[in-house]
């Protein structure tokens, strides 16, 4: 266990609870609190027994960040509803009482509504003024990373994934290079910490002008450096924030923006788009069982597999000039088409 301390509150109290009732308690059970308060304090960063001084609320509002993270970490609902109500138990042994915590639905509906739309999306992005957070949103939503990676990808990563667009090393010198590029499409190597497994995806153009402007309020960056700031509990205090402020409401008990609904929201658009479930699965760093796995991980031109589905992730929307361009080259491509057509007939009767 990662702190002592908690070790020793756990085996104390339930020890003292069960001697009252004329009971033992078993080593499962210890074994059962231990892992549950081990997860607890790997998303705190901090021991289970130091959050005993804090007041009620403040920690009813911890519970409900570790709710998230949970589901960001896509544990079952049924597992989180138990690992609340094991930190529940282990508070009221510390004589805190967090009163009700709303439990998770089993069954989760399979409503698509229930996943964060591109119109909600955009309404975050032109309400808030913070420009790391409209970074981090985009990025959610168009690479499908999970609040995990996010929080860990450094600078040098960021960097590194632009290899194809500047042969400039300085991020300075990079962004300066890139500022008004509206193409830019970077491949990144990502390392899924929750299965130690690192595959490569890519974000679309908008949200690496996003990125971009937000490094250019930071000053003076290193490659060690952090590329997002916030940390998974200030992300998700923020969607919990905008979830209510715009009135999203809830599903499944839990409020509709959250992080993992931007990877939800992600996979779902690159199925719309009609991208190979394979390739999708890879995109979110799923290990997929196939002779080629291994190879397909490590291959950067799973970005053609990415651009298949492009058009679907973007969030904002086109002008009207750039929708009638858009009409004009696909009006041109039939008509290209069309004529490859009659030639080849005609070529058939030669």
């Amino acid at each position: 266990m990662q702190y002592e301390e908690d070790y020793e509150f756990i085996t104390k109290s339930l020890n003292r609870k069960a001697k009252r009732k004329g009971k033992t308690i078993t080593e499962s059970t210890i074994k059962t609190y231990i892992t549950a308060v081990n997860s607890y304090v790997k998303f705190l960063d901090k021991s289970f027994t130091s959050t005993l001084d804090m007041d009620v609320d403040e920690l009813r509002d911890t519970i409900e960040d570790y709710k998230d993270y949970l589901i960001d970490e896509d544990k079952a609902n049924s597992t989180i509803n138990k690992r609340v109500d094991l930190l529940k138990a282990l508070y009221k042994l510390g004589k805190i009482d967090l009163g009700s915590i709303e439990k998770l639905v089993v069954h989760e509906s399979n409503d698509p509504d229930r996943l964060p739309n591109k119109n909600e999306i955009r309404q975050v992005l032109n309400t808030t003024n913070n420009k790391q957070l409209r970074a981090i949103i985009l990025f959610m939503a168009t690479s499908g990373c999970a609040i995990n990676e996010v929080t860990n990808i450094t600078v040098g990563e960021f960097k590194k994934s632009l290899d194809d667009y500047t042969q400039s090393e300085d991020i300075s010198d990079i962004m300066d290079e890139l500022w008004n590029k509206s193409d830019i499409i970077p491949t990144l190597k990502v390392h899924r910490r929750k299965t130690d497994f690192f595959y490569y995806t890519c974000c679309t153009p908008e949200t690496t002008t996003a990125i971009i402007r937000y490094l250019a309020t930071r000053g003076k960056l290193s490659d060690e450096d952090m590329l997002f700031t916030m940390t998974k509990p200030a992300i998700n205090q923020a969607f919990r924030y905008y979830n209510d402020k715009l009135d999203f409401g809830r599903i499944d008990n839990h409020r509709k923006f959250h992080p993992h609904g931007l990877r939800k929201f992600f996979a779902t658009q690159l199925t719309i788009a009609g991208v190979h479930n394979e390739d999708i699965d890879r995109l979110l760093g799923h290990k997929v069982k196939s002779v080629l796995s291994k190879y397909s991980y490590a291959n950067k031109n799973i970005k053609n597999a990415y651009m298949k589905g492009i058009e679907y992730l973007k969030i904002r929307e086109d002008s009207e000039e750039v929708k009638q361009l858009k009409q004009q080259i696909k009006e041109l491509e039939q008509i290209i088409a069309n004529k490859n057509k009659k030639i080849a007939q005609l070529e058939s009767l030669t």
